[in-house]
């Protein structure tokens, strides 16, 4: 279980259409240390990094966004609730 998170440092890197002005991808780079106390006598630190690249592509365009099979939605969990409550049963 996790006690507390060390941010160390990290940056964001954008990258933007010289011509049109558009976010085209974004790259985050995190670097954090978890405090963890497993049998609560001694703290253990983990060093974590991490890197995560979004993309944006074929703005304008339309998309159709369907609800996944219902064999893949447990029932009573909150996505399947809101499925429910937006599509219905």
């Amino acid at each position: 279980m996790s006690e507390s998170i060390e941010y160390i440092g990290g940056d964001i890197e954008f990258w933007i259409g010289k011509d049109d002005f558009l976010l085209w991808r974004y790259r985050v780079h995190m670097e954090a240390n978890e405090f963890i106390d497993k049998d609560k006598a001694t703290e253990k630190k983990e060093y974590r990094s991490d890197i995560s690249t979004v993309r944006f592509l074929s703005f304008n365009e339309p998309i159709e966004i369907e609800p996944p099979p219902a064999e893949l939605i447990r029932k009573n969990n909150a996505y399947y609730l809101l499925l429910v409550s937006r599509f219905g049963s």
